[in-house]
């Protein structure tokens, strides 16, 4: 029996007891957590002929998409160390981060192409970099290429998973390793706090870099739910999507919620399903007064009564 402590045995166990449940949903494509895993699977066994062992790094420099959460996958099922670059990193800082963590392998989508095109001919390095989009679809035909067997991989909670970076503000971008155990661990801890269930279905619009993303990715993983996944985030987008599907769960730090009121001020507001709304400040609902965000918030999502604020 798989013991759940680490993200590679929660995708193995999730594909094995509930297949057939959506995992993810992106622009309009339902995505089940079999059809998931088979894919992350592939992608694993792919990289594995490219070289990659257990601990070696893969990149990723791209906006959200099903390919960055698959990659994301892949590396979690078969011990690869993701590195999510923030794509607006300056030129030379994302450079470092591909120097600082050599990676076998960076995933990109096409408008990055240009950021990193100086490095496609470096000699030093042999690393191998593939087009998310664009002509020819390399990355489906690498992913093809891997065969559908689980990886030899013994996940342990304390195997490095990813290395996130910091925005580089007081000097070059720093980074930090997340392991197996601690990612599940807090996503666990953030499903039980939130009292997400298998039913719940939460919009995933922060970019995937950044650890806000892929914390309520997991949490809703965690629990057997469903996230609709967006490329970025808009205000229109948001109150759209709030009110076309039944999202029950969403995350917005204070400017992007500012945005999503500011958005309809002036119109009528649409009817949500939300009941679970993540302000990513602690500090803001402490000195803007959580009663009074929590009476602007219930506002404008006005038929939500089991509405609780997440922080």
């Amino acid at each position: 029996m798989l013991r759940l402590n680490t993200l590679a045995n929660l995708h193995q166990h999730n594909a094995e007891k509930i297949p057939e449940k959506t995992a993810i949903v992106f622009r309009g494509e339902n995505v089940s957590y079999s059809q998931h895993f088979h894919r992350a699977v592939r992608l694993a066994n792919a990289l594995s002929d490219q070289g990659c062992q257990v601990g070696d790094r893969v990149a990723v420099l791209a906006k959200n998409c099903l390919n960055y959460l698959e990659v994301y996958t892949a590396c979690e099922l078969a011990g690869y160390i993701i590195v999510p670059i923030n794509f607006r990193l300056a030129i030379a800082e994302i450079h470092y981060v591909l120097e600082n963590t050599e990676p076998l392998v960076c995933f990109y989508s096409d408008e990055q192409r240009a950021i990193l095109s100086t490095l496609f001919t470096d000699s030093s390095s042999d690393r191998k970099y593939i087009a998310f989009d664009g002509q020819g679809s390399a990355y489906e035909s690498f992913l093809q290429s891997g065969k559908d067997t689980a990886p030899d991989y013994s996940p342990a909670a304390d195997d490095p998973a990813c290395i996130v970076h910091t925005s580089g503000t007081t000097g070059k971008p720093k980074g930090a390793i997340l392991t197996q155990g601690g990612l599940f661990g807090i996503a666990h801890t953030i499903g039980e706090d939130a009292e997400i269930g298998s039913d719940d279905y939460g919009l995933v619009m922060q970019p995937l870099f950044h650890v806000g993303a892929k914390f309520l990715q997991l949490a809703h993983h965690v629990k057997g739910a469903s996230i609709n996944l967006q490329t970025n985030f808009e205000p229109e987008m948001v109150w759209r999507v709030l009110s076309e599907e039944k999202v029950t769960t969403m995350q917005l730090v204070p400017t992007m919620l500012a945005m999503v009121l500011d958005h309809v001020k002036d119109e009528a507001y649409p009817q949500t399903r939300l009941k679970l709304f993540f302000i990513l400040q602690r500090q803001y609902a402490n000195l803007c007064y959580g009663e009074v965000l929590m009476f602007l918030v219930r506002s404008f999502f006005s038929n939500t009564d089991r509405l609780r604020l997440g922080r």
